[in-house]
């Protein structure tokens, strides 16, 4: 049973069997968050007291949670949930990936930011880096046992399980935000004004879809997508919501006849699902992806399987 954080209540003297070492002050919760009550909406900063209402965060394994119920996208069933949280331990795919936002991160900042938030972390594997760019690091995800994963990475991250476009937290706080794989999978708009809504003056968006509708395939409805993107499509739906697009680059531009043929091949478009390739292939697909990134430092690629973009905000 998760523990009710109501009035009163003694979060350090109520361990949890198998849970992480998770005390409110050591993890700076109610030092570094203003948080927005999910029943009545009005601000509190004492996660341990709640609002005034009675409402409170509820302590998990090693995370907040906000309701009991998941907030997962349409069509991201738990096979898959559990298939993508396997797939990024080895896939050439992400660790070339994650240095290339380590690299926009370090490109675009003007300043160390005070308060970071990741809006969809998933397990959790971009916290670590983009606490590295910001004091306090914030993880948001729906899916409570994604939340659970998150937290127990150990990345210094306050870890919260809640809906994406409905985060209990207070307005204006953070001045960086990224969005990562995630709004091809909901309501756009709602979850970029979602995002503006908790972003401070001048606030930093980093942002990644999936390129190209030519790229449409089975597998991008077994991942529940809605839509992929091109730069017109992405643009307008930040503008739309606050936000102006400073610049962008694509990733796996040299793979990408690659990643063109596989979507097509048979077996693909029957199950749609991706797959690890063999360890010596692996090797050489990541070593593709790793070239590429090392020369985004000198220049953005034109073309390419995903669209990443940073951005600011303009309300």
């Amino acid at each position: 049973m998760p523990h009710d954080l109501g009035r009163g209540a003694t979060p350090a003297s109520c361990p949890i069997p198998g849970a992480p070492d998770f005390l409110w002050r050591r993890a700076g919760v109610n030092e570094a968050l203003r948080w927005r009550c999910g029943r009545c909406g009005s601000d509190f900063t004492d996660v341990e007291a709640g609002c005034s209402c009675g409402w409170a965060p509820q302590l998990r394994s090693g995370y907040l949670a906000t309701t009991t119920t998941s907030f997962v996208p349409a069509g991201f069933s738990v096979d898959r949930r559990d298939h993508l949280r396997d797939l990024e331990q080895n896939h050439f795919w992400f660790e070339a990936r994650d240095r290339l936002l380590s690299r926009i991160l370090t490109r675009t900042r003007s300043q160390q930011a005070s308060k970071a938030i990741d809006l969809g972390c998933g397990t959790g594997r971009f916290l670590s880096t983009l606490g590295g760019f910001a004091g306090t690091t914030v993880g948001v995800e729906g899916h409570d046992a994604l939340a659970s994963q998150a937290a127990a990475r150990d990345s210094g991250a306050i870890v919260i399980a809640a809906d994406v476009q409905s985060v209990p937290l207070a307005s204006g706080q953070f001045d960086l935000i990224s969005i990562l794989d995630v709004l091809e999978h909901v309501d756009p708009l709602s979850l970029l004004r979602e995002a503006g809504r908790l972003a401070g003056p001048g606030a930093r968006l980093l942002i990644s879809v999936p390129a190209f509708a030519w790229l449409w395939s089975h597998t991008d409805e077994a991942a529940g997508h809605r839509c992929r993107y091109d730069l017109a499509l992405l643009r307008s739906e930040l503008e739309a919501s606050g936000w102006t697009l400073d610049g962008h680059t694509y990733y796996q531009a040299l793979l990408l006849p690659l990643v063109f043929a596989s979507r097509w091949r048979r077996s693909d478009r029957t199950s749609g699902i991706e797959r690890t390739p063999p360890a010596w292939l692996n090797r050489l697909l990541g070593a593709c992806n790793a070239m590429e990134v090392a020369a985004f430092s000198r220049f953005s690629l034109p073309f390419g399987s995903s669209l990443l973009g940073w951005a600011q905000r303009t309300e």
